[in-house]
């Protein structure tokens, strides 16, 4: 199963730094989404 190779092992760890790069990103979004809630939205209206 674990492989040695050079390319194989870039490629797993672009794609590790990518899914975690994009895990942060989607908390920080949630994050500033969460925070700013105006009360005089559309919605309520």
């Amino acid at each position: 199963m674990f492989v040695t190779d050079k390319d194989t092992l870039i490629v797993l760890n672009s794609l590790v730094l990518v899914y975690v790069v994009f895990a942060l990103g989607r908390r920080l979004m949630q994050f500033s989404n969460k925070k700013p809630s105006p009360p005089t939205s559309k919605k309520s209206k």
